[in-house]
């Protein structure tokens, strides 16, 4: 009987998560999550850009790294893009 209520309570955990992936979606599904992964492409072609040695594009990638969500921000390099010459 014990074993019975075990199964049961299982199945019915495991049906209640797949329940809740389907209907609240999945974790690729939060804001802040897609926010930051927009600005790390945001970055990745800045690179690409800024290393043509273009003052405007240097000053864009400078401000990716300087105003960008937490997680991404990199003072240390904003601060060496915006004091090249």
């Amino acid at each position: 009987m014990r074993f019975t209520l075990f199964i049961l309570a299982v199945v019915m955990l495991t049906l209640s998560g797949l329940a809740a992936h389907i209907f609240f979606g999945e974790k690729g599904a939060d804001p802040e999550r897609v926010e930051m992964l927009a600005h790390l492409r945001k970055i990745e072609s800045g690179v690409e850009a800024a290393k043509s040695g273009h003052p405007n594009d240097q000053f864009r990638l400078a401000r990716l790294y300087r105003y960008g969500p937490e997680k991404t921000r990199n003072y240390r390099n904003a601060l060496q893009l915006f004091s090249r010459p």
